[in-house]
């Protein structure tokens, strides 16, 4: 099996345990543990691998001094606040609205490469920019519709992590080609665990274990552990193997395996506008996509 295959079954994995966490994660949070106390154990689980994992790298390059404040940035923007803003919105809002407007990352990908790294941006990727948005702004602020439990502030959330998680694209690109993925992630996730103490330690010190019955114990494992370990780690790795083209391409499948989950589980319903949103969206990335390799 090549590298490239391997990559690309990799990345459907990783697509089905992210779209599957948007309704796991309602199982377990807001109750009985808070979502920014879920965080912090996430981040405490990915810190413990990392820092193991890492005595397994032979010939860690040490991290230069000028990339310090880079890496902090990076702790900041992809692992302690996007996750906040992560949980905080996937709980408070429908994982049908959730997924989708996390599908406008390429965009805010975009952006923000335009601005740090220069990258040029012409007419038509303008155009996609703005249906991509506009969609994204859409499903934002709709209040109801086939989905009883969106939220302005949950969708907001998922927006800003959104933004954080594009940032943190774009800062932390040329650091992968510096350094060893397990040695960047392990100061990346150790500054973003130092962060998080603050928001997270109380809803876990407040936690009732007792009560935990085996549908939120697997949920709680699955939306800290699994989706740590099966999907934050392998997404990684395979943008070492694959374009970030390519990465990002599967981020199409997660609103498919939420939506189907939301409406067995949940009961929800994908809405029209919703849908309508989604066409803006996905035209958007597309012709910023399409650009983009030219």
């Amino acid at each position: 099996m090549t590298k490239n295959t391997l990559a690309h079954i990799t990345l459907t994995i990783v697509s089905i345990v992210y779209g599957a966490n948007y309704v796991i994660i309602k199982f377990v949070s807001p109750e009985p543990m808070g979502p920014s106390g879920l965080v912090l154990i996430r981040t405490i689980m990915a810190v413990a691998f990392f820092w193991v994992a890492g005595i397994f790298v032979k010939k860690q390059k040490e991290i230069e001094k000028a990339d310090w404040p880079k890496i902090v940035l990076c702790a900041f923007c992809g692992s302690a606040f996007n996750q906040l803003c992560f949980f905080q919105g996937a709980v408070n809002t429908s994982p049908i609205d959730a997924s989708l407007i996390m599908t406008s990352n390429p965009i805010i990908v975009l952006l923000f490469a335009s601005v740090l790294l220069k990258e040029k941006i012409n007419s038509t990727k303008m155009l996609g920019i703005a249906l991509g948005c506009i969609g994204a702004v859409f499903i934002i602020m709709q209040k109801e519709g086939g989905n009883t439990s969106s939220s302005l502030y949950g969708n907001t959330m998922i927006f800003v992590n959104s933004i954080l998680f594009g940032l943190y694209i774009v800062l932390v690109k040329p650091l992968i080609t510096k350094y060893d993925t397990i040695t960047l992630m392990k100061w990346i996730f150790l500054f973003g665990l130092l962060m998080l103490i603050p928001f997270g330690y109380n809803e876990v010190m407040t936690v009732n274990w007792a009560k935990f019955d085996d549908k939120i114990w697997w949920s709680f494992f699955y939306s800290s552990a699994i989706v740590t370990f099966f999907a934050y780690v392998p997404n990684i790795l395979a943008l070492r193997w694959v374009s970030s083209a390519s990465v990002s391409s599967y981020l199409y499948v997660q609103p498919v395996i939420a939506v189907v989950l939301a409406m067995l589980w949940l009961n929800e319903a994908l809405s029209f506008s919703a849908i309508f949103a989604a066409i803006l969206i996905f035209i958007g990335v597309y012709l910023v996509g399409k650009e983009s390799k030219s």
